[in-house]
């Protein structure tokens, strides 16, 4: 199988085997060409919710956070992770922790994001 992927080990497409031989050559002539397209031959393997750890070229397992929820505050996120509420209200690199709130009460959406992290999701009872 040959793995396609960017600068941050994400990956954006794979070819099953058999594939021609031809193509590998296409793909390494494109790696020298452009810095942001990366490829190798990976055994099969399940990529779906895995990366590219660009140090050893090795197709891995997105890990999860372990974002601790209390009340309306979001604790042990990752460096420079991105909060979304309800997809619209976005908090980009936040800090550790990040206390919510709301103009109406209720259920809201949240997303927080950091590659390559898993993204975590969850929804929140928030208040004014």
């Amino acid at each position: 199988m040959i793995v396609v992927y960017d600068q941050q080990g994400r990956i954006q497409y794979t070819v099953d085997d058999p594939y021609p031989p031809e193509l590998e050559e296409t793909y390494s002539a494109l790696e020298a060409e452009q810095a942001d397209f990366n490829y190798h031959d990976e055994p099969q393997a399940d990529v779906i919710g895995c990366y590219v750890d660009m140090v050893g070229r090795v197709v891995t397992p997105r890990p999860e956070m372990d974002v601790a929820v209390t009340g309306a505050t979001l604790s042990n996120l990752p460096a420079g992770a991105t909060v979304a509420v309800d997809s619209v209200f976005v908090v980009e690199d936040a800090p550790l922790a990040v206390t919510l709130e709301a103009v109406d009460a209720g259920a809201y959406s949240v997303r927080v994001s950091k590659w390559p992290y898993l993204d975590f999701e969850t929804t929140m009872e928030l208040t004014p």
